[in-house]
């Protein structure tokens, strides 16, 4: 058995140094060391590297050292103060000294803990907590029951986790997780992010109607949020008339931005993005994407797959032509980027392909389609179109109305679709459908 008072120093590598009842010193120096005091009056002395000091019973001093050092209480059962700015400590903490501490993981019940100007990490561990980040870019995790963030100044990370937790940004550009339950969400001053990227369902949540309306966690509320952050299922999110950032993470995303200027980012899978007003920004990234930009000087990068930019709810007729870039009409001001398919309007549309296998989509009005180079799909739609495959082994379909289709060079499947048609194969082995 160790004796009363028990001297522990280790080396400069990670330690885990453990003391008994008795008052016990213990010393970590280098290294990233855990140093737990159990029962006493503990000395527990982190040393250099990033150090975990666990408090037990007794009054005990807690030195971090240099790092990024963080004071644990998980024996704690009654509630636990301590403020960081000027490191004085109440409750079933009320007999301990802390030195050079950064972070803080509460107890078992209703804790306060005060950060101060540096970058702390506080985690509530059990209990209904209070955790004030103060200044600096804080991290704030309320884990287990109904707690209160306060971010503070500073771009915080604030995390409710479980419970009905009420998560205020404050100042500083703020990124707020509500987590499980239904949360109340303030972003404060700055731009600030609710975010659901933890989450495994879809979401849809609306910036519009304040909150998200399910089906995860249905019923959190938002004030002065301005960014939406996806989680790994199929969400919907609705922007506002804001600058709104939206950003889809994984699977099939469809994202609105509403009026303003704003972001778009689908990033996983097949989105559907829509920008609506404004000058927007539209990035598919991975995955097969429709992107629509609305009204205003919008660029659409459909990214890596093969993407389309929709024009079917434009008020006038467009000219694309992705050989060499060149937009007009309702798509005039547009910058397309990474685009190998375009949906048109009701309108006399003109769309130009390029080398890469592009799907034209003709919609209504006496469209003109050009596959040009690849394996393209034309797609008439009403109206008397005309529809020329050139090069490539290409599907052309007039649909309805009275078309002109020309396979051009390949093999080619032509269908005439409704109406009288004048279809012509062009060389290779075509197979011809009259309809």
């Amino acid at each position: 058995m160790l004796p009363a008072r028990v001297v522990l120093v280790m080396n400069t590598s990670d330690d885990t140094l453990i003391g008994d009842d008795g008052d016990n010193t213990l010393e970590g120096f280098g290294g990233n060391d855990l140093l737990i005091g159990e029962g006493g009056d503990d000395s527990l002395d982190g040393g250099e590297g990033d150090d975990s000091l666990e408090s037990g019973e007794g009054a005990d001093t807690l030195n971090g050292g240099d790092g990024q050092d963080t004071a644990i209480y998980f024996y704690a059962d009654d509630p636990i103060t301590i403020d960081l700015r000027d490191f004085s400590t109440g409750g079933d903490a009320a007999e301990d000294t802390l030195i050079s501490i950064e972070n803080l993981i509460g107890g078992n019940d209703n804790d306060t803990l005060i950060g101060n100007a540096e970058a702390n990490n506080f985690d509530g561990w059990f209990g209904n907590d209070l955790l004030n980040g103060d200044d600096g870019s804080d991290t704030l995790d309320g884990n287990n029951g109904d707690d209160s963030l306060l971010g503070g100044l500073g771009n915080d990370l604030l995390l409710g986790s479980k419970g009905l937790d009420t998560l205020f940004g404050e100042d500083g550009d703020d990124t707020l997780r509500g987590g499980l339950d239904a949360d109340y969400i303030d972003g404060g001053d700055g731009i600030d992010t609710a975010s659901y990227i933890g989450t495994t369902e879809g979401v849809y949540v609306s910036l519009v109607e304040g909150g998200l309306l399910g089906p995860t966690a249905l019923g959190d509320q938002f004030v002065s949020v301005e960014n939406l952050e996806g989680g790994v299922g199929k969400d919907t999110l609705i922007g506002d008339a804001g600058q709104n950032y939206l950003y889809g993470l994984d699977e099939s995303d469809e994202l609105y931005g509403g009026a303003g200027d704003d972001t778009l980012e689908g990033n996983g899978a097949a989105d559907l993005l829509f920008g609506e007003d404004g000058a927007d920004m539209l990035l598919g990234n991975v995955g097969d994407d429709v992107l629509d930009g609305g009204l205003g000087n919008d660029t659409l990068d459909g990214g890596s797959g093969s993407d389309i930019a929709d024009y079917l709810f434009a008020d006038a007729a467009i000219l694309v032509s992705l050989l060499d870039g060149t937009t007009s009409g309702e798509a005039a001001n547009d910058v397309l980027i990474s685009i190998e398919g375009i949906g048109g309007t009701l309108f006399e549309d003109t769309l130009i392909g390029n080398a890469a296998n592009n799907t034209f989509i003709g919609n209504a009005g006496a469209d003109i389609l050009e596959g040009r180079g690849g394996d393209d799909s034309l797609l008439g739609g009403d109206g008397s179109d005309s529809l020329e495959g050139d090069n490539g082994n290409d599907f052309l379909d007039g649909e309805a109305d009275d078309d002109f289709l020309l396979g051009g060079a390949g093999d080619d499947t032509i269908m005439g679709g409704d109406g009288s048609d004048y279809i012509e194969g062009g060389d290779g082995n075509d197979l011809l459908i009259g309809g």
